[in-house]
């Protein structure tokens, strides 16, 4: 009968949607009645809204090839996720599970309770994504010719997803910060390529993947293109470390999950961004549409640096945790590790731990510092100043912390700590969205679109750059607060103290009106 009516053939294919829609949910241990439906829907109009339907569920791995050794993770952010058995290769080593030993927002766990999260979780996350927006423009017409290996670039873009941090070190940005004070140059993203390589060699993966894979994986976590690969494939340097215009996976999964681990708001809405992309002249473009959702990318980027990231206790105590690096480093090597992936392998957060539990004496500075950490005795911030970006160039890192000294104080450089930190949209002083480019319904001809035709109440501005003073003894806080005060006006004609007593005035101002409002109140009540 459902053959001769349209209505009936309807009302069968939704019937048999629902029923395979609860049968996901109520974990019937049959699954294969999806399969079974979703053929027999295939010969019908409808046959397009059951895996439609599923993945809006985010239940599409469900709908795809599970091959064997595949495992399914519940992931916070993004709900149950599917990890090939070729990634999981690299997944179940000790280079990678390291990352368990990792926060992924360092010192700032010591201000925000909530942000347990690893670099380990964070990592499968990008690696998800990057394979999820690779299954996306695999499905594009014309992206991919028939000589074309889509499954194994799906699969080399994931692994460098998954590898692109696994070059970070204890606390993350506490150890790049003491490691620049030997080496400038070194940066974690170098880092993750020698493990990557050093991962691949000890795990002996390498028959797995040719050398041209290896690099190109290397390229990928880099965002640095051999000449070869950006012509043949340039919009996969998109994906995953996108130093095109900064929009990546990475940033996807590492604003939402910090948002949801610290406890602030997130609005950016990531799955419509992707959703929504299109490779054009190989390049990543997005829907015009998605301009301002874009900027909320940024913009949300922006205000995690500012109210999480570069929260100045959690900076004080990741100059404390250098600190110790310093005294620790003669008795436990630290220096061997930078540049040993072997050594690399065993240093994570729990080197503080190793601290305390030592009863070496050559640790016993060490030992106090960690526990002034532990009792909260933190170095004392003092005071910061918004610098004009035409006073930029004035600021010398390197002679900063002398030249406030001498302005008018009895203090040594190394009883204080300067702080030079920039704010911004993830593209230095530039507007990154300038450098996207956009596409409109059924027209797919790149363009950009300028910030005006956005929105009014978009910044002008897209850096800033702050100077923060920390003092290692409570007790200097008052003289170092007047030797930078002394030092900025001298230099930047900015006076802090200023701001202070304007802020004072303002108390004042207020204390004095509410005397006044209580005083009119008085007289009200006596006339009534």
């Amino acid at each position: 009968v459902s053959t001769q009516s349209t209505g009936s053939s309807y009302f069968l294919s939704l019937s048999l949607q629902l029923c395979s829609v609860f049968c996901v949910f109520f974990s019937i241990q049959h699954c294969s009645i999806l399969s079974s439906h979703s053929h027999y829907l295939s010969h019908t109009r409808e046959s397009s809204r059951l895996p439609r339907m599923a993945r809006r569920l985010n239940l599409d791995f469900l709908l795809d090839g599970k091959e064997e050794g595949d495992k399914h993770f519940n992931d916070p952010i993004h709900g149950h996720i599917r990890i090939k058995s070729s990634v999981l290769e690299f997944i179940d080593t000790p280079q990678f599970q390291r990352l368990r030993d990792l926060k992924q927002l360092g010192t700032s766990y010591f201000v925000f309770p909530g942000a347990t999260h690893n670099r380990f979780e964070h990592c499968i996350g990008t690696s998800y994504l990057a394979g999820k927006y690779m299954e996306k423009f695999q499905r594009q017409k014309g992206l991919f010719s028939e000589s074309d290996n889509a499954e194994r670039d799906i699969l080399l873009v994931s692994i460098a997803g998954l590898c692109h941090d696994i070059g970070h070190g204890p606390f993350s940005h506490a150890f790049e910060t003491w490691v620049h004070r030997r080496d400038p140059n070194w940066r974690h993203e170098d880092m993750s390529e020698v493990m990557f390589r050093y991962l691949v060699q000890e795990n002996e993966l390498g028959d797995s993947y040719t050398k041209n894979e290896r690099d190109f994986i290397v390229e990928l976590i880099k965002g640095k293109p051999s000449p070869s690969n950006l012509q043949e494939k340039g919009w996969m340097y998109d994906i995953v470390s996108n130093s095109r215009n900064s929009v990546d996976v990475d940033k996807f999964d590492y604003l939402a999950r910090d948002a949801y681990h610290a406890g602030t708001t997130y609005t950016f809405n990531h799955e419509r961004i992707m959703t929504n992309s299109h490779v054009i002249d190989n390049q990543i473009c997005y829907l015009e549409k998605d301009a301002y959702t874009l900027y909320e990318l940024f913009d949300t980027r922006y205000k995690n640096f500012k109210k999480i990231y570069s929260h100045r206790v959690s900076k004080a105590i990741e100059f404390m945790i250098a600190d110790a690096f310093d005294l620790a480093n003669e008795t436990l090597g630290l220096s061997e590790c930078m540049n040993d992936p072997e050594l690399y392998t065993n240093l994570n957060d729990t080197i503080l731990c190793q601290i305390e539990r030592s009863r070496d004496d050559k640790l016993q500075k060490a030992r106090e510092l960690v526990k002034k950490i532990r009792c909260r005795n933190l170095y004392k911030y003092v005071g910061h100043s918004l610098v004009p970006k035409l006073d930029w160039q004035k600021l010398n890192p390197e002679t900063l912390n002398a030249n406030i000294v001498t302005s008018g104080s009895n203090l040594r450089p190394e009883d204080i700590i300067v702080d030079i930190y920039s704010l911004n949209y993830a593209f230095k002083d530039k507007n990154p969205v300038d450098s996207i480019l956009f596409y409109r319904d059924k027209e797919f001809v790149p363009f950009n679109v300028r910030r005006e035709e956005v929105s009014l109440l978009i910044p002008n501005e897209f850096s800033e750059k702050y100077v923060r003073i920390f003092v290692k003894d409570p007790k200097n806080c008052d003289e170092a607060y007047k030797a930078f005060d002394s030092f900025m006006f001298k230099v930047l004609g900015i006076n802090i103290n200023n701001k202070d007593n304007n802020r004072n005035n303002n108390s004042s101002n207020n204390h004095n009106n509410n005397n006044n409002n209580n005083n009119r109140g008085s007289n009200n009540s006596n006339n009534t």
